[in-house]
């Protein structure tokens, strides 16, 4: 979700009465009562949630910020200044996004193993597939989520384009269900490694099965060439191809 912060009483520094009035005794130009601000919610994303892990990030900068040691020093230095006050006593909420995000892409994908328990192989665990636009340029939060489900869990993820999908992605059968089956010898949208976020990560197998589907493109028109058609338009192929499998999706549209 995003917030502003709704300051009504701005225009009172022209002269103009706006939401509740500065009260008795105040002078000209006095910001009014209600202009102590207040946030209020403008979007609600109930399809993909950006910027989770680089608001924990922002968190941890404003309890960096916050101390005020008796001299002025670096924004850097000041959280480990002598005199400045410990972040556990600054009021400010705390921001656990690196670590609810990607726990809750691994429950999804230990869920998904516990019911393929039958046939999965020994060598390579499924993996987490992202569905990423081509070119995309918030690749940094979505790298933080990629290096922090290996960090934590020791889940791989992968990144596709909804066109790369339907290049090198198909249905493969396993315990009598369908599941995705990647191409995973060529990284197109660069891998940990590339990164330099996790260069621990193993190579991938020529093949990956995809355990979970979290989709970070896809759920917008334009994200689809024109035409609902689904044998030679490759994005709803490939989004058909994703549906079809028994992955989890996430977020799902049933």
């Amino acid at each position: 979700s995003d917030y502003m912060l709704h300051a009504p009483g701005l225009a009172a520094r022209d002269g103009q009465a706006d939401g509740g009035g500065a009260g008795p005794g105040a002078g000209p130009g006095a910001m009014p009562a209600a202009a102590a601000g207040t946030l209020l919610q403008v979007e609600l994303n109930t399809i993909a949630s950006s910027f989770g892990a680089l608001s924990a990030l922002v968190s941890r900068m404003h309890a960096a910020a916050a101390p005020a040691p008796k001299h002025s020093l670096p924004l850097a230095r000041r959280a480990t200044a002598p005199d400045a006050q410990p972040r556990s006593s600054l009021p400010l909420p705390p921001n656990s996004a690196l670590e609810s995000l990607p726990d809750g892409l691994v429950s999804a994908h230990k869920f998904y193993r516990s019911e393929m328990r039958e046939g999965e192989r020994p060598d390579y665990p499924p993996v987490v597939l992202f569905v990423v636009q081509a070119g995309e340029r918030n690749v940094v939060d979505q790298r933080l989520l990629e290096a922090a489900l290996w960090e934590r869990s020791r889940v791989r993820a992968v990144r596709r384009s909804l066109e790369e999908i339907s290049r090198a992605g198909r249905l493969g059968s396993r315990n009598g269900r369908p599941v995705l089956l990647l191409e995973g010898t060529v990284e197109p949208q660069g891998g940990l490694a590339a990164s330099g976020l996790a260069p621990s990560t193993p190579a991938l197998p020529p093949e990956v099965e995809v355990s979970v589907v979290y989709f970070r493109a896809g759920y917008t028109p334009d994200d689809y060439s024109p035409g609902l058609d689904f044998e030679t338009n490759a994005e709803w192929k490939a989004r058909l191809l994703l549906e079809r499998a028994c992955c989890i999706k996430c977020p799902c549209v049933d």
